[in-house]
């Protein structure tokens, strides 16, 4: 069931599971499909991740440390002196390696300068100096910058391309 037909059936009111009968009073499901929902609940226990998940995977944990195993995988005995097992470590390591983020090569970053003049956008200058886009930036009027096609806020542009008075000057509040 999705959330549209979910709130549909609460409007009309009728059970939200069943939509065959009204639901038990301040409730959304009928006496019998509330009934099948604790069943479930009992049976599968909360659903939620919150403190319950947290007390599971922490008395795990503490299980496998004191059956001799690593806590993640739980089938081989931890590396000497570690916690976890070799293989484990290892994935650790690649998984951390494959994740690395990327530098970004300081040649290849290009600055936009737009300007904006009711509504309309106007490339005035796309580069790769950061210094010549910092120029167009204080010399113009009212512009926007953006980095690798991200738009930058003013706040960022202004930290970026730092001046006095400038660019957007009529947009801060000290200046105002």
């Amino acid at each position: 069931m999705n959330a549209k037909t979910y709130h549909a059936r609460k409007e009309q009111g009728i059970c939200v599971e069943c939509a065959k009968q009204p639901p038990e009073t301040d409730m959304v499901r009928c006496q019998s499909c509330a009934d099948r929902q604790r069943e479930s609940n009992r049976r599968h226990g909360a659903k939620s991740r919150g403190a319950t998940a947290g007390a599971k995977r922490k008395s795990w944990y503490q299980a496998m440390k004191e059956q001799g195993l690593c806590p993640r995988c739980g089938k081989r005995a931890p590396a000497p002196g570690r916690t976890c097992c070799k293989e484990c470590l290892d994935k650790d390591k690649t998984r951390k390696v494959t994740t690395k983020p990327k530098t970004v090569d300081p040649t290849k970053t290009v600055y936009e300068i737009v300007q904006i003049d009711c509504g309309q956008e106007t490339l005035l200058l796309a580069t790769n100096d950061k210094q010549e886009a910092r120029t167009a930036y204080r010399g113009a009027g009212r512009v926007r910058a953006r980095v690798n096609g991200r738009k930058l806020l003013i706040h960022e542009a202004d930290k970026l391309f730092p001046g006095d008075n400038g660019a957007n000057a009529h947009l801060h509040k000290e200046n105002a």
